[in-house]
């Protein structure tokens, strides 16, 4: 049940970022700030969920980081253009999400296939390493680190994956 609800936010987020990319720019800061605010708050109350839910850590060192992300963007005064390039980049990242959550949706199914794991695990490592490092370009020093903790917890969660891919391929 509570995947349907993470997939719906993953899927919102997308859409968030799109509006951001594709809005006039007399609306942009409007956009951001209402995004940042959503954000910020579900990362709080999935971090709740995590916790006292589901019983797992994993992912909250990540809501952390990117809960201070969304704050330093709320507060900060990026160009519109930046702006615009991070709505983009967001809805990409924000996909690789929906790719981990629709993995588990499946995978608690018993309907994941193995070639439908690689195909997802392709998608998502390629958006990962290569569009995730340009929003280590955007911002000041604190983003930078924050968005390069998250790739290298992608990295880590990529090798982990993939381990995985491997053991399933042998037996």
């Amino acid at each position: 049940m509570y995947i349907c609800v993470n997939i719906f936010f993953n899927f919102l987020f997308i859409l968030s970022g799109l509006i951001i990319f594709l809005s006039k720019n007399n609306n942009v800061i409007y956009y951001k700030n209402l995004i940042c605010i959503i954000t910020i708050s579900y990362f709080i109350l999935d971090c709740i969920k995590e916790i006292y839910l589901e019983k797992r850590l994993m992912y909250i060192p990540h809501h952390l980081v990117g809960i201070f992300i969304f704050y330093k963007l709320y507060k900060s005064n990026q160009d519109i253009k930046t702006l615009k390039i991070f709505g983009l980049l967001y809805s990409l990242i924000e996909f690789t999400s929906a790719l981990i959550n629709i993995r588990i949706y499946l995978k608690e199914g018993n309907s994941l296939s193995y070639k439908a794991d690689c195909i997802l695990f392709c998608f998502y490592t390629l958006l990962r390493l290569f569009a995730f490092p340009y929003l280590i370009v955007i911002g000041d020093n604190k983003m930078r680190y924050c968005c390069f903790t998250i790739l290298t917890m992608s990295i880590y969660w990529i090798y982990i994956w993939s381990l995985k891919l491997l053991k399933k391929k042998i037996l």
